[in-house]
């Protein structure tokens, strides 16, 4: 699988060839090298094995979900987990059908960073307040009372909380609904897909491995897919990164390193592999925006229990993806909420890595926030010692 698999036939190398002679005893009577062996190339990977284990170390083994690790500006992956794993030695003998069907009940062969995809949740509202200041629909110096609800036709669409009057950027770190109503409620849907395409998503990143597309929805999406009209309503649902929104972790790395560099970088795992990366079609004013709106998340929002890690700074987002009616929530873990922890990370004054986390059916974002924390501290502490060796 994976690196193997892909660069089988270099890493293999060739094999030599001999000429011998021998008499009727079988003794050798004289030898010749007829075609030299080739030794297999070596790979280098942008993977950092310290890192690699530290993740894997804080990533529960019963949890199924994604974490990436990844250079901001170049794409370089320091770390890819992806839960349940399984171990190669089982393929080394025959494997009973009882057990084949075990092993297969937890999907353990899909890399969940690249080939699966989620609702993005409240990650998306980075792009729907995006496009309603390019759009110039709100501005940054807005206002929004929150009553914990947001009226639209006859129905009541909740909040998370009560939060009161906000300014756009306290509404953005505590995630709050009523905002990305508010622009759901003036936005068409095919300006909200433009942006998203705009941050990458609803696209493939090219990294060597296989990878979904993800679907980014649009009126015509519905019509030809549904047979249906596009409604209102459900604009207001894809501006919180719901209804039929669908993304993969790796595009969300990319769609948040962005928010750092100002560039879409492909994701690479090869030194050798050339950085490729586009500018982020945004305006410098909306990118700091997002960056400040972040880092609030992390000092007062719903980030902000990784607020005192020392030597970081931390730029993030929450998000709780919905997976069924919420009135199904206490029928068991697989109709909990996936959960997303997203960030751009500054060790002192080197430049950002960007991580994504996420954790299926972890009923919210508490669980990855905490794998997060785990990582980071002792993430610093290596950053630590590598200073020190090299001092």
């Amino acid at each position: 699988m994976g690196i193997e698999k892909l660069f089988n036939d270099s890493l293999k190398g060739e094999s030599g060839e001999l000429l011998r002679t021998i008499n009727s005893l079988g003794r050798n009577l004289k030898e010749k090298e007829i075609k030299k062996a080739l030794a297999g190339q070596d790979l280098h990977l942008t993977l950092d094995l310290k890192l690699q284990k530290l993740a894997e170390k804080h990533f529960p083994e019963t949890k199924k979900g994604a974490f990436i690790l990844m250079d901001s500006f170049s794409g370089a992956l320091k770390v890819i987990v992806s839960r349940p794993s399984f171990n190669p030695n089982i393929f080394l003998d025959s494997i009973i059908s009882n057990d084949w069907k075990k092993i297969q009940e937890t999907q353990p062969f899909i890399n969940r960073a690249f080939d699966s995809c989620y609702p993005p949740a409240s990650i998306f509202k980075l792009i729907t307040v995006s496009a309603a200041l390019e759009e110039k629909i709100i501005t940054q110096d807005s206002t929004w009372n929150c009553k914990g609800f947001f009226r639209f036709g006859k129905s009541n669409l909740r909040c998370r909380a009560k939060h009161g009057s906000l300014t756009t950027e306290l509404a953005v770190a505590h995630s709050c609904n009523i905002l990305f109503y508010e622009i759901g409620k003036r936005m068409n849907i095919d300006t909200l897909a433009h942006y998203a395409h705009t941050f990458g998503l609803g696209k493939k990143t090219n990294i060597l491995f296989s990878e979904k597309k993800g679907l980014i929805p649009t009126y015509n999406w519905k019509i030809e897919y549904k047979g249906e009209r596009w409604w209102k309503g459900e604009t207001l649902s894809v501006a919180i990164g719901q209804s039929f929104l669908l993304t993969t972790p790796i595009q969300i790395a990319r769609m948040v390193a962005s928010i750092a560099s100002g560039s879409l970088v492909n994701p690479r795992i090869l030194e050798k592999e050339t950085i490729i990366k586009q500018p982020l079609k945004i305006s410098e004013k909306t990118r700091a925006f997002l960056n400040q709106s972040m880092r609030t998340a992390s000092t007062e929002g719903t980030g902000k229990r990784l607020n005192n890690i020392e030597n970081l700074t931390i730029f993030a987002k929450t998000g709780s993806a919905q997976t069924s009616e919420l009135s199904k929530r206490k029928l068991g873990d697989k109709y909990l909420e996936h959960g997303w922890f997203v960030a751009n990370i500054f060790y002192k004054n080197e430049k950002p890595i960007t991580l994504v986390v996420i954790v299926e059916n972890a009923g919210g974002s508490r669980i990855p926030v905490n794998i997060t924390k785990k990582f980071l501290i002792e993430y610093s502490k290596l950053m630590q010692d590598e200073e020190r060796k090299n001092s």
